[in-house]
């Protein structure tokens, strides 16, 4: 067998795993502003998770599905319908798998800031959900969820500078800026109705 072919063979394939990533990974998430978190969430808290337990969910067809229940103590509900001004529970898939969430913080501990999705009358979290640390945010995001960041939900949240500088800023097509200012106001544009 000729060795070029082989080692070209294993190069590629080495590339690929490399680009690829992880294969065992179940869930990807990129990180979100509070903003955005706020904008695309059904229900915004401020609580303690205080419990957790496992429940099995049984569906009409094949094995039953289990879930994980955790007990919350809402102090400040920031978005959601009048039903939700006192969420209990927050239900995530318990399978890692499944994108479900795990609390790695202790029960009855520091409060958090939750954004979830409504799922009928069950407020649904995963791993990819905003959950962070009250303490942890900026007064400047505290100050956004009490009030600036119902006001700009038709707006999408750029950084800047931006990850890959090669590729431009968002807003410029594809250009940087001469003078390496901030991002134009054009980088803040109206979300499509698409999204």
């Amino acid at each position: 067998m000729d060795t070029s072919k082989v080692c070209g063979f294993l190069t590629a394939s080495f590339l690929l795993l490399v680009l690829l990533g992880d294969p065992t990974a179940a869930c990807s998430c990129a990180p979100r502003h509070p903003q955005s978190a706020y904008c695309y969430a059904d229900v915004v808290i401020r609580g303690k998770f205080v419990g957790v337990s496992k429940q099995q969910v049984n569906i009409s067809i094949g094995e039953p599905v289990w879930w994980m229940r955790h007990e919350i103590k809402t102090t400040k509900v920031y978005k959601g319908p009048e039903e939700m001004q006192d969420v209990r529970f927050l239900h995530t898939p318990a399978m890692e798998s499944l994108c479900g969430y795990e609390h790695k913080g202790p029960l009855k501990g520091e409060e958090y800031v939750i954004a979830g999705m409504l799922e009928g009358d069950r407020a649904m979290i995963t791993a990819c959900s905003f959950i962070e640390p009250w303490s942890q945010l900026s007064f400047a995001q505290k100050r956004g969820l009490s009030s600036d960041y119902s006001k700009g939900c038709n707006c999408t949240v750029s950084t800047w500078p931006p990850a890959d500088p090669f590729r431009g800023t968002p807003g410029t097509g594809g250009h940087m800026l001469a003078d390496g200012a901030g991002p134009p106001e054009e980088s803040m544009h109206p979300l499509k109705s698409s999204v």
